[in-house]
């Protein structure tokens, strides 16, 4: 994979982010704006997931579930931190209708998790030995529903049955709601916006900038391979260049000049032209190879009648003894 197929891949790959991050910070904000009743008064058909709601935690029964995370190196854990705590309580408003309704609380703040742990301790003191607290730890939670996996329900149901031994998971399914008040910073809806834009720009951006600078290089790379003109007509003009060579005059533009041959290459096309020519090559290769001397041209510098041996008149010295 070529180097700007992976860059292309990736500035898409954080475009589609980016525009995953603007849906799910628009839909936060619209539901937000819709208000966020007291989940205490809800019914079991008032959840839905993506619904905002607020409220109270007067009580807390116990935790079912955490979640941690954790690195591994050769299947040893390290650096492992809990990250979330998933707790049971009580809906306040489903009491006074004598219809117990059970929810699941998700904590990841600090303190938020500190003072559940206070909530939980008071609330079985007070179940284990009719001990109530002078001040009860209630606390204040803003969540946002969501639908619990298989995993979380699995471990919900299994704290209510406790393992079997209090019953079956049908025995409770009408006191229990199949979702997770997960504590969620509304606050944090317009940072998540802002940076669902920087990525959608960041991709989508890049991937544009990208090909414009490309269509860029290649327009320059095709202008730098063609002739231009003074008088920028984009073609060849050979009038604004001179053309000088040694074998003739200095002084002639546009051409280049050559030694008077006084005949000698008319006098050579014309004898060339009396060689008998084979009309196919199987006569070509099939001609019989004559290894005798040619015959001395004629000597145009000696004069007539001179009966100088051929190679003589060529002046080549052969066989010369100094």
């Amino acid at each position: 994979m070529s180097r700007t197929l992976k860059m292309i891949i990736v500035l898409l790959v954080i475009g589609v982010m980016g525009v995953t991050v603007l849906l799910e910070a628009g839909g936060n904000s619209r539901e937000i704006a819709k208000g966020m009743e007291d989940f205490n008064g809800l019914d079991l058909s008032d959840f839905y997931s993506g619904r905002f709601v607020q409220g109270d935690v007067f009580e807390i029964y116990g935790e079912f579930a955490y979640m941690e995370t954790y690195e591994e190196t050769f299947g040893i854990k390290h650096n492992s931190e809990v990250t979330a705590h998933y707790y049971v309580i009580p809906l306040a408003g489903s009491f006074e209708t004598e219809t117990p309704l059970f929810a699941a609380l998700c904590l990841t703040d600090a303190q938020s998790i500190k003072n559940a742990e206070l909530l939980m301790e008071q609330t079985w003191e007070y179940m284990d030995n009719g001990t109530e607290p002078d001040v009860w730890n209630e606390f204040p939670v803003t969540g946002k529903i969501i639908p619990m996996d298989s995993e979380i329900e699995g471990y919900f149901y299994d704290w209510f049955t406790n393992d079997g031994a209090d019953g079956t998971r049908a025995d409770y399914e009408n006191m229990v709601c199949p979702y997770v008040i997960s504590e969620f910073d509304t606050s944090s809806v317009g940072t998540t916006h802002t940076m669902g834009i920087i990525l959608t720009v960041a991709g989508f951006g890049g991937i544009a900038l990208y090909a414009v600078i490309t269509l860029a290089v290649r327009r320059s790379a095709t202008h730098s391979n063609t002739f231009s003109a003074a008088n920028g007509s984009g073609t060849y003009n050979p009038v604004n260049t001179e053309y000088t060579s040694s074998f003739g005059n200095t002084n002639q533009s546009g051409t280049v000049s050559s030694p008077a041959d006084n005949g000698e290459s008319a006098r050579l096309m014309e004898e060339m032209s009396r060689i008998p020519q084979p009309s196919d090559a199987d006569e070509f290769f099939s001609r019989p190879i004559n290894r005798e001397a040619p015959a001395a041209p004629e000597n145009h510098h000696s004069e007539a009648g001179s009966d100088m041996d051929p190679i003589e008149s060529l002046g080549i010295g052969i066989g010369d003894d100094e």
